[in-house]
C-alpha cells in the first residue's frame, strides 16, 4: 500500500548527526536483486523550510554478499564534517564506480548504504534514471512518484489546509492515490479527483477525511 511506501519514505529522511554513506564502490548488476526510483521531500536543516525540493532517490537493492562487502568500506570510510546551519554533521559521499562511469549523490546529504541497499540521491527524474541505467541497465527501476501524485490531487502536505469533510475509509483515499498515479503514466490529469487539502489523521478505526 501507498501509506506503508510513505511511512518508508519519511523513515529514509530521518538523517543523525553522523550519517554514513559509503566510499568508493564498484557496483555492477551481479551484485543487484532490484532498483527503486522514489520521490522524496528535501527536509531541513539541508533545505529552507519554505522551499519545496524533490529528491529522487535510487535504491539499490543488494544481493547478500555484495552487502556484507560494501558495509566493510562504509565502516572503514572517514566522514566529512560539514557545517549545516551552524551544525555539525558528520557525512561519508558514496561514489559509485560502474561500468559506465562514476555515480555519486547531487546533495550534501549524501548516500545512505547499508549491508541491503544502497540509495543515491539525485535532483531530477531524468538524473535518477541514467543513473540507475549506469549500474545496471537489465533491471527496469520500480518508481513510486508519491508527491507528483499529490501535487496533481491539489494536496500540499506541509502549508495546505487539512481537510475537514466526513470521514471515509483509508482505502477510499488509498483508491484515490492509486487512480490518480495511473492517469499520471499515461499522460492523463487527476482534475475530477482533487482533494484541494491534506488529508487528515488516520483515525484508529483507520478512517480518514480527504474533502475540504
Amino acid at each position: 500500500m501507498i501509506k506503508k511506501n510513505v511511512f518508508a519514505l519519511l523513515l529514509l529522511l530521518t538523517f543523525t548527526k553522523a550519517c554514513f554513506a559509503g566510499a568508493d564502490i564498484f557496483i555492477s548488476c551481479k551484485d543487484i536483486k532490484d532498483i527503486k526510483i522514489v520521490q522524496i521531500l528535501r527536509e531541513p536543516p539541508f533545505v529552507d523550510s519554505k522551499v519545496k525540493q524533490y529528491i529522487y532517490s535510487v535504491d539499490f537493492s543488494l544481493r547478500a554478499e555484495s552487502g556484507k562487502r560494501f558495509l566493510a568500506i562504509k565502516e572503514s570510510a572517514k566522514p566529512d564534517r560539514i557545517n549545516v546551519n551552524g551544525t555539525m554533521y558528520e557525512i561519508v559521499r558514496a561514489s559509485l564506480h560502474t561500468g559506465s562511469g562514476i555515480v555519486s549523490s547531487d546533495f550534501t546529504e549524501g548516500s545512505i548504504l547499508s549491508d541491503k541497499n544502497i540509495s543515491i540521491a539525485k535532483g531530477s527524474k531524468k538524473a535518477a534514471f541514467e543513473t540507475a541505467d549506469n549500474v545496471c541497465s537489465k533491471i527496469k527501476p520500480k518508481t513510486l512518484f508519491i508527491y507528483d501524485v499529490l501535487d496533481a490531487l491539489g494536496v500540499d502536505m506541509k502549508h495546505g489546509i487539512e481537510c475537514s469533510g466526513k470521514l471515509v475509509p483509508y482505502k477510499e483515499y488509498d483508491r484515490r492515490l492509486h487512480r490518480c498515479a495511473q492517469r499520471l503514466a499515461a499522460g492523463r490529469n487527476c482534475d475530477d479527483l482533487k482533494m484541494n487539502c491534506k488529508p487528515s489523521r488516520i483515525t484508529k478505526d483507520y478512517q480518514i477525511r480527504i474533502t475540504p
